[in-house]
């Protein structure tokens, strides 16, 4: 006992040291894959921001030759992309500004916007005027002068494409340090996982064969209980254990017990239909039902009491292990001595420690013995009653038997319905057959008094004519 508390310990304490050594390394796992995982989002997050930056600097770009192309060829596609790109631009500046997390990235975006829409307003815009308006020649060279002027000062394009650039390489090489410093950190991770899973692995192995002997000894067993079970041998299994396989060994017993029983059930179940199918007559159906009951219970006697709707009363028609002398016990009325309280309440009654009953003596042949418990089961059919089962052991009658019992009272009933059915049915046949035996007779004789009137009329007419 103190060698098996040892090793017991001994398997807690390397237990315990795997425990501190995982928790350790799932702690610095955790801790560097948080800031690979933050590294890799702030880069996907660059990737969207460059996507967009990109975006608007192409735009910068394309919207002013969208002009060009519409001021040289008149293409209304190139007026309308030029009018929904600056419409757009402003949408395009806000979703940069949501992306940036620094004051300076927002600033230039806005400079950028304010260059980009003070190009549209001074420069753009008197273009499209001088190309579609109705300008005298003077009016034109005076605005051209004054747009080559702003353009040449100013330099707003010059400019927001100069920010743009910026902003877009700034961006690439921000994205480009969380990267290689995402790279890194997982390179130096894989390394320390490598060494820890080696000390790991050498704890897990010798852990791992007292854990999969602890478990595949029980489950073995619990393998050759269920073969068992399907070979219809239900043998409880001996696992003295306080952990969940001896509790799963528990359930187990209790199962196969209760498979036994359902076992045992559906197989006098089965019996008993057999046996009712083979017998029409109501002797044969009740002999060979309190024969098959009292095996199946272990019922030491038994009787069946078929009640009477005319008298109000039962009487015994078929018995078990009872002498011949039945006097006593032949008839009961409804309500009188335990079979006549059984029909009376419709359902089964328990009589447990009674004294000696003279009235079911059991002779086994070396001495009488007295049942000590009775049982009554009131055999029913569509809800009306026909007759009391009476089952008398030395034993109490448990659940098990007293479900056989209840189980077996319905299909009983039938076939006692169908036996009276069928013995008042062959009743009726003899009858008929009878009466029409007689009913022949009568008719052959009127037939003979028939042809002797027929002869003595015919001899009277050739007398008369003679």
């Amino acid at each position: 006992m103190q060698i098996r508390s040892r090793v017991y310990l001994k398997v807690l304490g390397n237990f315990g040291i795997l425990l501190v050594v995982l928790v350790a390394m799932t702690y610095l796992a955790t801790r560097v894959l948080n800031q690979m995982e933050f590294s890799y989002t702030t880069a996907a997050n660059d990737l969207e921001a460059l996507n967009s930056l990109e975006r608007v600097r192409n735009n910068v770009v394309e919207i002013p030759e969208y002009l060009s192309l519409y001021l040289s060829t008149g293409d209304k596609d190139a007026k309308n992309a030029f009018v929904q790109g600056w419409q757009n631009f402003d949408s395009d500046i806000a979703t940069l500004k949501k992306w940036s997390s620094d004051s300076l990235t927002v600033e230039s975006l806005s400079q950028v916007r304010n260059l980009f829409f003070a190009w549209v307003e001074y420069v753009a815009d008197p273009k499209v005027r001088i190309y579609e308006g109705n300008m005298s020649r003077d009016s034109v060279i005076a605005i051209e002068r004054e747009v080559r002027a702003i353009e040449a000062d100013s330099k707003y394009l010059f400019h927001a494409r100069a920010q743009m650039t910026l902003l877009f390489q700034k961006r690439l090489s921000s994205q480009a340090i969380m990267i290689e410093s995402a790279t890194n950190l997982g390179a130096g991770l894989s390394g320390f996982i490598t060494k820890v899973n080696v000390l790991f692995a050498v704890f897990a192995i010798a852990l791992g064969f007292y854990l999969t002997w602890s478990i595949t000894k029980p489950l073995g067993q619990l393998k050759d209980g269920t073969r068992n079970i399907m070979e219809s041998k239900f043998i409880p299994l001996a696992i003295n254990r306080t952990d969940e396989f001896g509790e799963l060994a528990d359930d187990f017993n209790l199962m196969s017990t209760m498979l036994r029983e359902n076992y045992t059930k559906i197989r006098a179940y089965s019996d008993l239909m057999t046996a009712l199918n083979e017998n029409e007559t109501m002797n044969g159906v009740l002999s060979k039902t309190l024969d098959l009951l009292c095996q199946q219970v272990q019922a030491v006697n038994g009787a069946f009491y078929l009640f009477d709707r005319e008298t109000n009363r039962m009487t015994i028609r078929g018995g078990f292990a009872l002498r011949a002398d039945r006097t006593a016990i032949s008839s009961f009325a409804v309500g009188e001595g335990i079979p006549g309280e059984c029909a009376r309440l419709k359902k089964a009654i328990e009589v447990t420690e009674l004294p000696d009953l003279v009235q079911f003596p059991v002779d086994t042949g070396l001495n009488t013995i007295v049942p000590r418990y009775i049982y009554a089961s009131p055999v029913m059919f569509q809800d009306n009653l026909v007759g009391v089962l009476i089952l008398g052991a030395t034993k109490p009658f448990d659940e098990f038997t007293k479900s056989l019992v209840f189980s077996a009272a319905p299909q009983v009933g039938v076939a006692i319905t169908n036996a009276l059915n069928f013995e008042a049915t062959q009743a009726l046949t003899r009858e008929l057959t009878s009466k029409h035996a007689e009913l022949n007779q009568k008719n052959s004789e009127l037939e003979r008094a028939y042809q002797v009137k027929s002869d003595f009329l015919s001899n009277m007419s050739h007398e008369l004519r003679t």
